[in-house]
């Protein structure tokens, strides 16, 4: 079986891998790095005379750690440097004549020598190769964290501005309502100013809600934002949702059909942010179904949750959109005068108000042409008795 270190090992590896790099200087080939090497050579040595009857005649043993570890602390050339000491002294103590040099060079004094060097060229080498790929990918790694933090900043001035854009944009829809619904009051009879009326009104609550679910989000993102939650009678919120969407939703000719439970369902839910989910689904189906569509609004009690789905006959939506449906300013393709309108924030506050509820949702759809179904699972709140056994709108 194979071995594994514990935490402690690694954590000792670490710690000693740690203070090696805090040994490498930034200059490479300083007098530092040669004076580690020199040291370390001269352990070597003492070590090698100390243990010289336990290494059977065995010249470099205790050189090859010196030689490794210079080359660790100060690459290439100060690895070599150790080596080149290290089979100077070894030459010179440990091959006959003991002591002193002679140029009567025997065969192994040479081979072990040529070996040492070779061995020591090309751990020097190696290490010198870990050197360069550490250091690059240090830089690599403190560019990824400035191009992190750049967009992490990026990304906050676009949620501050968000939320500036927002505000400002919020303003001077008052005014225009109020004064479009002056104009209504009035009671004229050119058909013209009737029709002006009228397209302002509509226009206006178009852009107001956008502006709410831009609002909305900037908020969400930034953690302002708050459930008022109450118990809630699902029936009687849909009815309410399905009343204020037909005004969309007829207007382009789509129909309706509606299944709900027939016994009451209670949920521990804002009543406004969800009345908000089921609108931006419904407005969702509507604008992406050509004229004279049907979209069907169904919910039923699955266990302890209820299951809404929103589904439509549209335009679906393609494999590459799928997974990325619920994020931010995504929408499927659309042509060049924009005439679907929106921002594509509608999803992505639908996702995030029915996790803060803690349910989900999901998006289905067999591809363009094939309709989509929207589905929300949220938890059904356990009531009372006399409350949970009551029929519906009693």
């Amino acid at each position: 079986m194979p071995a594994h270190l514990s935490p402690a090992s690694n954590y000792l590896g670490g710690k000693f891998l740690k203070y090696l790099l805090f040994l490498i200087p930034a200059r490479r080939n300083s007098f530092r790095q040669y004076f580690y090497a020199f040291a370390l050579t001269m352990i070597a040595l003492l070590a090698r005379m100390a243990f010289a009857p336990l290494e059977g005649g065995v010249q470099y043993v205790t050189f090859f750690p010196a030689v490794a570890l210079s080359a660790v602390i100060g690459g290439l050339w100060p690895g070599l440097f150790s080596a080149l000491i290290g089979m100077v002294l070894a030459t010179y103590l440990f091959w006959p004549p003991y002591k002193m040099f002679s140029f009567d060079f025997q065969q192994g004094m040479l081979v072990s020598n040529a070996v040492f060097i070779f061995d020591a060229i090309l751990v020097c080498s190696s290490i010198e190769a870990m050197h360069r790929y550490y250091h690059k990918f240090v830089e690599l790694l403190d560019a990824h964290k400035k191009a992190e933090e750049e967009l992490r900043l990026a990304d906050q001035r676009k949620d501050e501005f968000l939320a500036m854009l927002a505000h400002e944009l919020r303003n001077p829809l008052v005014p225009i309502r109020n004064a479009a619904h002056i104009i209504g009051r009035l009671g004229l009879d050119e058909p013209r100013i009737k029709w002006a009326q009228g397209v302002i009104e509509t226009q206006v609550t178009h852009l107001t809600r956008i502006v709410d679910d831009l609002l909305d989000v900037s908020r969400i993102v930034r953690g302002k934002i708050t459930l008022k939650k109450e118990d809630v009678e699902f029936s009687d919120l849909a009815n309410q949702v399905l009343e204020t969407a037909r005004t969309f939703v007829e207007c382009k000719g789509h129909q309706i059909i509606v299944n709900l439970p027939t016994d009451s369902v209670w949920l521990d839910a804002d009543p406004v942010r969800l009345s908000q989910v089921l609108l931006n689904l419904l407005d969702n189906a509507a604008k992406y179904t050509p004229d004279n569509g049907t979209i069907w609004f169904d919910a039923s009690v699955k266990g302890k949750e209820l299951e809404i789905q929103v589904r439509d006959n549209g335009e679906g939506i393609s494999p590459d959109l799928m997974n990325r449906i619920f994020d931010i300013f995504q929408q499927g393709e659309r042509s060049a005068d924009r005439a679907k309108g929106g921002l594509g924030i509608g999803l992505t506050l639908v996702r995030q108000m029915v996790e803060m509820h803690g349910g989900r949702v999901e998006a289905r759809s067999d591809g363009p042409g094939h309709g989509s179904t929207f589905i929300i699972w949220l938890p059904v709140k356990v009531t009372p008795i006399n409350r949970a056994l009551s029929p519906r709108g009693t």
